[in-house]
């Protein structure tokens, strides 16, 4: 992750935000309340960390909305959860399409 909008814009590939085969609009979702959750990392080896700095997480994410906005994407930002902390990676894709939702 980086931290800096400007380190991110630039490693985004230059491609046509309006392009046919890119999205656009993208959601993603605040790292509010974004910490360990002891009960996932029972089974999970990813989340075998326990130190989170979350303005550290708050301040990545906003430079990837910021890059992904400087690159012409349209970001939808939903705020967070702090009662659910992994809420920030959404893990389930979906697509939208002229009266249609794939999921």
């Amino acid at each position: 992750m980086f931290d800096h909008a400007a380190a991110a814009t630039a490693a985004l590939p230059a491609l046509p935000a309006a392009a046919s085969n890119y999205p656009r609009m993208l959601l993603l979702r605040r790292p509010d309340g974004f910490r360990h959750a002891s009960d996932s990392a029972s089974d999970n080896a990813y989340m075998q960390a326990t130190d989170f700095d979350a303005e550290r997480a708050v301040a990545q994410w906003q430079g990837l909305v910021d890059a992904l906005r400087a690159a012409g994407h349209l970001v939808l930002a939903l705020p967070g959860d702090p009662t659910t902390p992994e809420a920030v990676f959404p893990n389930n894709v979906f697509a939208t399409a002229p009266g249609r939702l794939v999921i």
